[in-house]
């Protein structure tokens, strides 16, 4: 809920977006998770000419298989 209310308050740092993803998937909503791995993917950590190193392990992530 912390990171929701950052997020909505203007927090204009992308990792909240990892870390909410992180958290949906260590809480059993991988579906809700891979959303929230997508959203990371298209922000500008992403998507800028080299990439933060997150954002491969995002990636990885996204292909895993559903447990």
């Amino acid at each position: 809920a912390e990171l929701r209310r950052a997020e909505m308050g203007g927090e204009q740092d992308d990792l909240v977006i990892l870390r909410i993803a992180s958290l949906l998937d260590a809480i059993g909503q991988p579906h809700q998770a891979k959303l929230e791995y997508h959203r990371f993917l298209s922000s500008p950590l992403c998507t800028q000419p080299v990439p933060d190193w997150r954002c491969e392990t995002a990636k990885n992530l996204l292909e895993k298989p559903p447990e």
